[in-house]
């Protein structure tokens, strides 16, 4: 999953972005005008925006992108506590609010939420096909009852093409929501950890690209 970051407080930006590359790929704007071109160029599952910027209010940010058609959901994040400011905020597009200072575990759990307000993402703890169980709540992975160790990208690629199972998702809209933007992938990136991952949850198989089918000059998909 990737998250855009729009603030200009390089300090707390330092802090989130370490905080959320555990789990996710985060892109970040100190402007409300390089946040906007952004937010309208990638593929974002959620955006997080401050109240006061250094060009424009998030609240205006807020409300040119659900002109746009903008559909993301947003997170606003400020110091100010007035009823007002939150009540103008989720007037003009933001899905949430949260106040400075906040805890680690609030944000990440406010993220989670918006996460499943997304139209593409289901509310679940577990995703299960065939005898591959995926617990999102802890991590993990199995297969008749073993579990496989897999790496951060490898997992998020799974879960991501198992959300959408039987779309064709492309290799560039995996890179969208799994790769940071600090970083320079290729689409060769994707299928070296796809032929990994197939290593991975069927060793015992000799033909697994039936799991993880791939669909020449599109990309991959899981039926």
């Amino acid at each position: 999953m990737r998250l855009l970051i729009i603030d200009d407080d390089i300090e707390l930006v330092e802090t989130l972005t370490h905080t959320l590359k555990k789990q996710y790929a985060v892109d970040v704007a100190y402007t409300a005008s390089d946040g906007e071109c952004s937010a309208n160029t990638h593929d974002y599952d959620v955006l997080i925006i401050d109240f006061n910027l250094p060009d424009q209010s998030g609240v205006v940010l807020c409300k040119q992108l659900r002109e746009g058609g903008c559909r993301i959901p947003i997170l606003m994040l400020t110091g100010r506590n007035a009823m007002q400011d939150i009540v103008l905020a989720l007037d003009h597009g933001a899905d949430d609010y949260l106040t400075k200072p906040f805890s680690t575990p609030e944000f990440l759990a406010r993220i989670r939420a918006l996460f499943r307000r997304n139209a593409l993402i289901t509310p679940q703890t577990f995703l299960k096909h065939g005898d591959l169980l995926i617990d999102l709540s802890t991590g993990t992975v199995t297969r008749k009852n073993l579990r496989i160790s897999l790496r951060r990208k490898e997992f998020q690629i799974l879960e991501f093409l198992l959300r959408n199972r039987g779309q064709i998702i492309q290799r560039h809209t995996l890179l969208e929501h799994i790769w940071n933007e600090d970083r320079e992938p290729t689409t060769n990136s994707i299928d070296v950890h796809i032929k990994q991952l197939r290593k991975k949850l069927f060793p015992d198989k000799p033909h697994t690209a039936t799991f993880i089918k791939s669909i020449y000059g599109l990309g991959y998909q899981i039926t």
